[in-house]
C-alpha cells in the first residue's frame, strides 16, 4: 500500500463521483476484456460494492485513493505468500509515515513528487539504482534522460542479444514473458502449479492447456493470466482462499 499513500496513479483532478473513480480505476491498466462494455460495467459494479468506503477517512483520502486501497490493495496485494522463515519489511506502512503522508498537500503526491524528493535526499545510493518507472534511469533523472532511456530500451534487445530472455529492456528485471517460454526454474514452477490447479477441476483443463501452448508458441501473450492462475493455486495450497 506504500505506493498508493505516496501518490501512485493519482489523477491531476480528483474524481468527485464514486462511479467515475471506479471507471478510471478499471481503465488504468485495461485488458482486452475491458473493451467489452457489459464486462466493464460488471467490474465497476463489483468494485463499488466491494470497496470498504465506510472504513476509510473521507477527509484524508480522495475517492480514487479509497477505491485503490479498498479494492486493489485489499483483494490483490494483501494475500501474499512468502517462504517459511522470511518476513515482510514495510517501511512505507509504518504509522509515523502513514500519518505524515496522508496529511501533505495533494499536489505533492502527484507523480510521487514528495516521495522521490525524500528518497533522493535521504537515500542517495538507493536513488541511483535503475527504476522501471523511469525507463531504467535513476529517480533524480531529468525528463531528457528518461526519454533517452526509452530509446535505449527500444534498441537494447537488438544490440545485446545475449541474455535476451533474462533481462528486462529497461532494467535488470527478468523478462517474464520470454522466461516463461524457455525451459528453466520459472517455467517449471508455473507449469507444475498449473497441473495441480487442473486437478481441482475448477477450470476447463483443455482451456488451460490451450493458454499454455498458445503462449509457448507466441500466438498470444498469456504471461499475466498464467502467473495469476499459478498464484491462485499457491494460495489455495496454503489455505488463504
Amino acid at each position: 500500500m506504500g505506493d498508493t499513500l505516496a501518490g501512485s496513479d493519482l489523477p491531476k483532478v480528483p474524481n468527485s463521483d464514486k462511479r467515475e473513480a471506479a471507471r478510471r480505476f478499471v481503465n488504468t491498466y485495461p485488458t482486452t476484456n475491458y473493451k467489452d462494455q457489459k464486462f466493464q460495467e460488471g467490474i465497476i459494479e463489483e468494485f463499488l460494492a466491494e470497496c470498504a468506503w465506510e472504513h476509510l477517512d473521507k477527509k484524508k483520502f480522495t475517492l480514487d485513493q479509497q477505491i485503490d486501497i479498498g479494492v486493489r490493495q485489499n483483494f490483490l496485494n494483501r494475500p501474499i505468500v512468502i517462504v517459511e522463515g522470511f518476513n515482510f519489511k514495510t517501511p512505507f506502512l509504518t504509522k509515523t509515515w502513514g500519518n505524515f503522508i496522508v496529511n501533505v498537500p495533494y499536489k505533492w503526491l502527484l507523480d510521487f513528487y514528495l516521495y522521490k524528493r525524500i528518497i533522493t535526499e535521504c537515500y542517495k545510493e538507493l536513488s541511483r539504482l535503475p527504476t522501471r518507472g523511469n525507463a531504467g534511469m535513476p529517480i533524480p533523472a531529468s525528463k531528457a534522460m528518461v526519454n533517452f532511456g526509452k530509446v535505449i530500451a527500444r534498441i537494447k534487445p537488438y544490440i545485446i542479444r545475449r541474455d535476451l530472455f533474462r533481462s528486462h529492456p529497461r532494467t535488470n528485471y527478468i523478462n517474464w514473458t520470454e522466461s516463461l517460454r524457455q525451459r528453466g526454474n520459472f517455467q517449471d514452477s508455473i507449469y507444475t502449479t498449473l497441473q495441480d490447479l487442473k486437478k481441482r477441476q475448477i477450470f476447463d483443463s483443455q482451456e488451460l492447456d490451450h493458454w499454455w501452448f498458445d503462449h509457448l508458441r507466441k500466438k498470444t501473450d498469456y504471461t499475466t493470466l498464467l502467473t495469476n492462475l499459478s498464484s491462485l493455486e499457491i494460495l489455495l495450497k496454503v489455505g488463504l482462499m
